[in-house]
């Protein structure tokens, strides 16, 4: 139901050609039209709708007989349902029953959803993400294309170097006596960053302590990627420490303590999910070989 009430009362002047104007006789508090030919009648809305005067001429006026303006309805019956008022300042109420869509007053981008806050201070109100990752996206006004507002994901304005940064490592002694590689270190770089990596340059570094219980064999030790040897040779480490007895660490075959450490240089396609291993053995089955304070270390570099 569409309504127009009015605290103003007065005879209006005859309306512009093709408006008709609706106001309450002083005589006798009816309402009434005037049109544009001068002819005034009585107006029965008998429901309240106007439906009957928005035909008028192609639209309704209101004469504002204090302020001596008009508050037009204009259009009402048009082919796009749009409903165009004019008001001039005045102690005037209107309350008008017509559904309007957003795009009907310029808002048709506008949804029912929390509109983004211009004021001072309002972050506070927003959810804080206190684990972002390089696929999260930021606002930003573009100074070389007019401030034109774009996004950009966090991976194009983070740092490189130490970015896609994993870690693995063992502390504990190991002692074994089987001729065959046993896994100390395993560092899984896609279980650890929870995504592929990025294409790029990066490098993984490796150290362990070790001994081994013998004068004359070999302590042997590789690292790999993805099972396949690096490098020139098929193990990474081979040494003859010519040391046997003793128990230094506790549960070694040995009173020594070696130290190695290394780092190699890869360059992965985006995409890649490498992993690598660090195993040790002693060169003959039975000789006691240990390793402890063992870790493999990867980040990017480039």
């Amino acid at each position: 139901m569409s309504k127009i009430r009015l605290t103003a009362v007065g005879v209006p002047p005859t309306p512009p050609a093709g408006k008709v104007y609706l106001y309450i006789d002083p005589a006798d508090q009816r309402l009434k039209q005037k049109n544009d030919a001068g002819d005034v009648r009585d107006l029965t809305l008998g429901d309240g709708s106007i439906a009957s005067a928005s035909n008028q001429g192609g639209g309704v006026g209101v004469f504002d007989n204090i302020n001596s303006a008009d508050l037009e309805l204009r259009s009402l019956t048009s082919p796009s349902g749009k409903v165009t008022v004019v008001l001039n300042a005045g102690a005037k109420e209107v309350e008008l029953g017509v559904a309007l869509a957003a795009g009907d007053v310029g808002l048709g981008n506008v949804t029912n959803d929390a509109q983004l806050k211009r004021a001072a201070g309002d972050f506070a109100v927003f959810t804080e993400k206190t684990s972002p990752v390089i696929t999260d996206v930021l606002l930003l006004e573009d100074s070389n294309d007019a401030q034109a507002k774009k996004k950009v994901q966090l991976a194009n304005i983070l740092p490189v170097f130490g970015r896609e940064y994993a870690y693995a490592e063992s502390l504990l002694v190991d002692t074994v006596t089987a001729a065959t590689f046993f896994n100390k270190v395993t560092l899984d770089v896609q279980a650890q960053l929870g995504a592929t990596l990025e294409g790029g340059t990066y490098r993984v570094a490796w150290g362990y302590q070790w001994n081994l219980d013998s004068s004359s064999e070999n302590f042997l030790a590789r690292v790999q990627l993805d099972g396949v040897d690096f490098g020139t040779f098929p193990w990474l480490h081979v040494q003859e420490p010519k040391d046997s007895g003793g128990n230094d660490p506790p549960g070694t075959g040995s009173s020594q303590r070696h130290t190695l450490c290394g780092q190699r240089r890869f360059v992965f396609s985006a995409g890649a999910t490498p992993t690598f291993t660090l195993d040790f053995q002693p060169e003959d089955a039975g000789t006691e070989a240990s390793m402890w304070n063992a870790y493999i270390e990867f980040w990017r570099v480039a």
